[in-house]
Formats: C-alpha cells, sequence, structure tokens
C-alpha cells in the first residue's frame, strides 16, 4: 500500500521548524461576557502533546485502525489528542452532541469505538447502554487543574509516527441523518489532505495571518498552513449568544487579521461594531457562510471590515468549499435566492434534472441530465475533496451518493439552485422542503429573501403545514406586528392570488444547534 503524507505529519513538520510561533489561543468562559482564562500553545508546545498522546495511546492498547470517540470542548488537549491520535493511526470519531443522547449514544454505537475520551458526565451516560460497557473510558474534566485520566493516554516514551495510506480512513464525523439514523461522514487521510488543498487554494493565507474560526475543524486546516489560531470568546454550541463587544476586544488584542463563521455569529459581532461606530479596520479576510447570508448582512460586513475582503462560502461537511463570492456582488445582484458564487477550483459542480436521481449513470454520466442557467434542479458535487461514503452507513450512501460507470462520485447536496447568465450559484432551497402553494411546489429562499427585507421582519421562514402553506415571521419588535401582516397579507395576494397562506408571528425561530443560522423547518411543520 502506499504510504502518503498525512495532516498529522505536515502539522508535526511546522511544529519542528517554527518552535516558538503561537499555534493555539483557546480562551474559556466564566459567563457568556467573560473570559476565566485562557490557553497559549506555541507550535514546539504542541508538537510535544501530540507527540506524547501518539505514544500514550498505543501504550494504552490501542492499535492502528481502531476509533476513539473524542467528545469534549474545545481546548489545546483536544487538537493534540486528535492529532496525536491520527498520528498514532487511529480514527478519530466526532459525534455532535446536539443530536440528543439515544442518537449520540447509537451514533458510537455505529462508529465501533474501541475508546471513548469525554466528560465525565458523558461517560456515565454510555453506561445506560450495555453493549457499550467494553468501551475503554478516559475521562476529561475540562479543569486545568484536574485532567481527570486524560494524562494516562500522554507518555513522555516518544514512538515513531505510524504509516498511513491514502484510503486509510483518519475521521468520522457523525451528524443526524435525514433517515433518522446518525450518518458518519467518513474522511480518509487522502481526503482530509484534498480537502486541505482545495481551502489553501481557494482561500491562501498569508505567512503572518493570525485567524479566528466560529468554526473548531478549520483549527486542523490552519494548523496545517502553520499560521495562528485565536480562537473566539463564545460558547461554540451557541454562537448567536456571542458578546460582541468581548469577541472584537479579544480579536484586537492578539493581532486577529482573518475570521470566519456563522451568520448568527457574525451578526452579533457586526452589530456591536456598527453600534459604537468602531469598524473592525485590522482584518484582511473573513469568510461567511453554513447557512444562507442575507444581504443586510452583507452590508453591514462591509462597513464593520472596510479593509477586509469578505466572502460569502459554499459548502458542507461533505464538500468544503463548493463556492464563494465577494460579499460586494451581493447586494447588487438580482436573482431569484441566495447568491453562493462561482465553483471553487477544485470542485466539479452541477445542477440537474432531479426527479429523485433515481436513474443509472451511464457512459455519459450526468450529461443528459444538466440544466442549463436559469433552470432550477438539484446541486450535485464530485472532486478529491468530496466526501464520497458514509460510514457503516450504506442506507445514506445509497442516498446521497451517485456513481457513473467511470467510477466517479457525485455528492447529493439535496439543495435546490441554478446557474445565472454569469455562472454564478443561486440556491433556492432545500428540495425536501418546497413549499405545496395550491398543487405547485414553491421554492422557498427566494420569498423568504424579499420578505426579511421587509421593514420590521427579523428573518422568516415558508413552509407546509397541516393548515397549508405558511409563513412564519421573527417581528423585530413586537408592536411591528399588524402593521407586518397588514403589508405581508397584500404581498401575498398580489404573488399567489386568492390561495390561502397563512401568517404566524413567533417569538424565535428554532434554529439549527451547530450554527444558529439554519431554520429548523421540520419543527414549524
Amino acid at each position: 500500500m502506499r504510504r502518503t503524507m498525512t495532516i498529522s505529519k505536515i502539522i508535526l513538520e511546522h511544529c519542528r521548524e517554527q518552535p516558538s510561533r503561537v499555534a493555539l489561543v483557546v480562551p474559556h468562559m466564566s459567563n457568556a461576557a467573560q473570559v476565566s482564562h485562557c490557553e497559549t500553545a506555541t507550535y514546539g508546545e504542541l508538537g510535544t502533546r501530540i507527540e506524547r498522546f501518539s505514544a500514550g495511546l498505543r501504550r494504552a492498547g490501542l492499535a492502528p485502525g481502531d476509533r476513539v470517540v473524542v467528545m469534549f470542548k474545545v481546548s489545546v488537549d483536544l487538537y493534540a489528542l486528535v492529532l496525536g491520535a491520527m498520528d498514532a493511526g487511529l480514527v478519530v470519531v466526532f459525534v455532535d452532541t446536539g443530536m440528543g443522547l439515544r442518537r449520540v449514544l447509537q451514533a458510537i454505537r455505529e462508529s465501533q469505538a474501541r475508546a471513548l475520551v469525554s466528560v465525565p458526565a458523558a461517560l456515565r451516560a454510555t453506561l445506560l447502554a450495555p453493549d457499550l460497557w467494553p468501551l475503554r473510558r478516559f475521562a476529561f474534566s475540562g479543569r486545568p487543574e484536574d485532567k481527570g485520566n486524560l494524562r494516562a493516554l500522554s507518555s513522555p516514551h516518544i514512538l515513531p509516527s505510524v504509516p498511513r495510506g491514502p484510503t486509510d480512513h483518519a475521521l468520522v464525523t457523525f451528524t443526524s441523518g435525514s433517515t433518522g439514523r446518525p450518518k458518519g461522514a467518513d474522511r480518509t487521510h487522502g481526503l482530509l489532505l484534498a480537502q486541505h488543498r482545495a481551502l489553501e487554494e481557494e482561500f491562501p493565507a498569508l505567512p503572518d495571518a493570525v485567524d479566528m474560526p466560529c468554526f473548531p475543524v478549520v483549527a486542523l486546516h490552519n494548523l496545517a498552513c502553520g499560521i495562528t489560531t485565536v480562537m473566539p470568546p463564545v460558547d461554540l454550541r451557541k454562537p448567536a449568544t456571542a458578546h460582541g463587544e468581548l469577541v472584537a476586544s479579544f480579536a484586537s488584542t492578539h493581532g486577529v487579521n482573518r475570521m470566519s463563521g456563522a451568520p448568527a455569529y457574525l451578526e452579533r459581532l457586526t452589530s456591536h461594531l456598527l453600534s459604537k461606530g468602531q469598524p473592525f479596520s485590522q482584518l484582511r479576510e473573513l469568510a461567511v457562510g453554513g447557512a444562507p447570508v442575507k444581504r443586510q448582512l452583507c452590508l453591514d460586513l462591509r462597513a464593520a471590515f472596510p479593509r477586509a475582503r469578505c466572502k460569502v462560502v459554499y459548502g458542507s461537511t461533505e464538500a468544503e468549499p463548493m463556492a464563494s463570492i465577494d460579499i460586494d456582488e451581493i447586494p447588487k445582484a438580482h436573482g431569484e435566492g441566495h447568491l453562493v458564487g462561482y465553483p471553487a477550483g477544485a470542485v466539479q459542480l452541477r445542477v440537474v434534472r432531479s426527479h429523485g436521481l433515481e436513474f443509472e449513470l451511464g457512459p455519459q454520466g450526468l450529461g443528459p441530465f444538466e440544466l442549463g442557467p436559469g433552470e432550477t434542479g438539484e446541486v450535485v458535487a464530485a472532486g478529491e475533496h468530496v466526501n464520497e461514503r458514509y460510514w457503516n452507513n450504506g442506507e445514506e450512501t445509497r442516498h446521497h451518493k451517485l456513481q457513473e460507470t467511470s467510477g466517479r462520485i457525485w455528492h447529493r447536496t439535496f439543495d435546490t439552485g441554478h446557474w445565472d447568465e454569469r455562472g454564478r450559484l443561486w440556491i433556492t432551497g432545500r428540495s425536501s422542503e418546497l413549499v405545496d402553494v395550491a398543487g405547485k411546489q414553491i421554492q422557498p429562499y427566494p420569498l423568504e429573501a424579499e420578505i426579511n427585507a421587509a421593514a420590521g421582519v427579523g428573518r422568516c421562514a415558508f413552509v407546509s403545514t397541516k393548515r397549508g402553506p405558511t409563513l412564519f415571521i421573527e417581528p423585530i419588535a413586537k408592536e411591528d406586528q399588524n402593521q407586518i401582516r397588514h403589508a405581508m397579507a397584500l404581498w401575498l395576494e398580489q404573488r399567489f392570488g386568492s390561495v390561502k397562506v397563512h401568517i404566524r408571528f413567533i417569538q424565535k425561530l428554532p434554529m439549527d444547534p451547530r450554527h444558529n443560522s439554519k431554520v429548523l423547518r421540520n419543527k414549524l411543520q
């Protein structure tokens, strides 16, 4: 089997070449507006921890190919343990704890893991499932003064890295599946490298970059680039609760000149900067993604970060990045839905006539099904950095993947969209979330984009419910409701004629637990 360079080896090379450079700065919160303490690790210090965990995991009896579930808060030890496990040839398993206990236990079961490293409460929860009793358990309390028996996984007796090939498994990330069963995106070492290179090509980092990502996994890419990562002072499970003043002050103190995050997080930050009339001029680059980005946020980002090159990024766990566009293009663009931009250099992106995509992909591949500018269909992606399968889950793999006779695999995003005449991609909704209006299937994003721009509307969601098509509106202020209702009723009548569309006001739309930026339409239904 051909051996290859791996992400952990690349990072360890940076640790040897620039030991005094700061690798990670990780704040720990005492409350939403205050940092209790801050961890800082240089590349040299991080490299030592990685090598000690790599050796300790093997001395604890774990062998190459074994899975180890890692579930605890972001810290220097989290990154060192993950990279140490990869260096030891183990497969790291991340589980989205927002799925709820039943699905978390199911994901651990599906992973066929041999070990679990987590906080004591999570370790106790796994004892509720007798079939998980054989798991090796290592506790991490999260307190600097008490690392439980995590120290048992750190050995000063350094061992050589375990050689890995491009098809060897490296990382499995479990999220809630569309069928109710958790699905684990299966990343090989070759895929992780391809994702790193695709991101590096799309968003090259200058040597003096100091990045503040609100997506924890981005730190692995940053470390592979050899730059400094400063994690934001925010509960990363609830980015919409970010304290704008604290984030801005922390970023300024640590010389942050590059930033990324979901819309809800960046809305909080820009709101503070604009309310104080204090633009953040030291920022050079910014990326926003993970959910639809409103035009108003693009305008606010430009005002809050006047010197930065700001981009909207379109991607997913399975394919990152897929497309991007400068935010300055979005307010001036006219089209249906959310503009996400031009395809990334590393990806093959197509819009196809779906109808369930239940067909054989013969010698012509997707060719006969591809749609031209202005035609709405489903977005599919292929490329070296695009995930090709789910861990131990043939049902989800068959549901999300299309294989041509040539062997090329296309990932189904289940997003609907279309190209414009300039070769830019617009996203109009999800194929499972189209709204039935008098027998016609309506794409929700174009309608929502118009309504979100209306006076008094914070955000909205257009969904099918048992009562029929329903427009849920989260108003900016309670006193605006009568005026908004009247204006929306007239607007909907002009759009749909006599068809009844229900209007409901809601104090807070239910949002996804990971980014706090996508509406959970199934809960509204």
